[in-house]
């Protein structure tokens, strides 16, 4: 299965050129707000580097069985109660290839989410990844006949591949630029680099003999397309535990909710006044970004969005 290894990392792990240059995309940030830190991914791949520095230096002394056997993913070990592992597997690399061909991705697409959806829900999807790749790699381990339970399992793999899943479903008409056998530069759709992903992972996963983790790479993958999903259909704890509540409202009142929600179609923008297309339609749609973020409008909304201000601009 090494033609599948080798595929994945040119298909993947090329230099990628991404996000959309749409211009409700782009909203300008206050002056008080712009205080530097570095980014979450930039900290994060940081930590990486310096684990992997840690593991370079213990290699050659009576520490190396701490890496392999306390920090790095082993499914018997997991199930014995090591549950930290979930997370240390994370930061540890199986070589200086395996670290950088992971980093390349990481700067990518951690970069590109982050900036689309903040930093704290960069590191839900990256960590959330992790953790469900670990958890699939553990299952499968326990697969008859294909499954293998004595093994050590390292990589930030299943977090950027949880990353290339979310961004493919935020962005799933986005087109991505790689370079095949890192020479050959080509563009494909987010939504199709993900197919191509989820099938490789499953293929990989059928191979007794591959020293690849595939299943964690679909369980981050599968995380990543979860947690998109619900940030696309504007669902967070708050909201979740808030839908739960039983409510009462007056015989005559109209939830705020119903109340703002829009009734217009994309074909009827060009027909309505600018004022009624401002109450009926772009404000709800400004007011559901102010409370869920742009990452929560709909295809048809942003779609919306754009036709608004393709018409205010030519009224100007």
């Amino acid at each position: 299965m090494l033609a599948i290894a080798t595929l994945r990392n040119l298909v993947y792990f090329g230099f990628a050129t991404m996000l959309s240059e749409r211009e409700y995309m782009h909203w300008p940030v206050s002056k008080r707000h712009r205080v530097f830190r570095a980014p979450w991914f930039a900290v994060i791949i940081a930590a990486n580097i310096i684990t992997f520095l840690v593991q370079v230096v213990g290699s050659g002394t009576q520490y190396r069985f701490v890496i392999d056997d306390y920090l790095s993913l082993m499914p018997a070990e997991l199930l014995r109660g090591r549950v930290w592992q979930l997370l240390t597997y994370q930061f540890l690399h199986g070589g200086l290839v395996h670290l950088t061909l992971n980093m390349i991705g990481l700067y990518f697409f951690g970069r590109a989410i982050e900036e689309q959806c903040r930093s704290k829900r960069f590191l839900t999807i990256y960590l959330g990844s992790g953790f469900a790749g670990g958890l699939l790699q553990t299952l499968w381990a326990y697969i008859p006949f294909i499954g293998i339970q004595n093994t050590h399992v390292v990589g930030a793999s299943a977090g950027v591949f949880g990353l290339v899943a979310a961004y493919a479903i935020l962005n799933s008409t986005a087109s991505i630029t790689v370079l095949a056998f890192f020479v050959i530069p080509v563009t494909i759709r987010a939504r199709y680099l993900l197919w191509i992903e989820i099938v490789l992972a499953l293929w990989g996963m059928l191979d007794t003999s591959s020293s690849i983790a595939h299943a964690a790479h679909l369980g981050g993958m599968l995380f990543g397309i979860a947690y998109a999903k619900a940030i696309l259909n504007g669902l967070t704890p708050t909201t979740i535990i808030g839908s739960l509540r039983p409510r009462i409202y007056p015989r005559n009142f109209l939830p705020m909710r119903e109340k703002n929600k829009s009734t217009i179609s994309i074909h009827d923008i060009d027909n309505i006044p600018p004022e009624e297309l401002l109450e009926k339609s772009i404000d709800p749609i400004l007011d559901k970004i102010a409370t869920h973020g742009i990452q929560s409008l709909t295809e048809q909304e942003r779609r919306i969005l754009e036709l608004a201000r393709e018409r205010i601009t030519k009224k100007r």
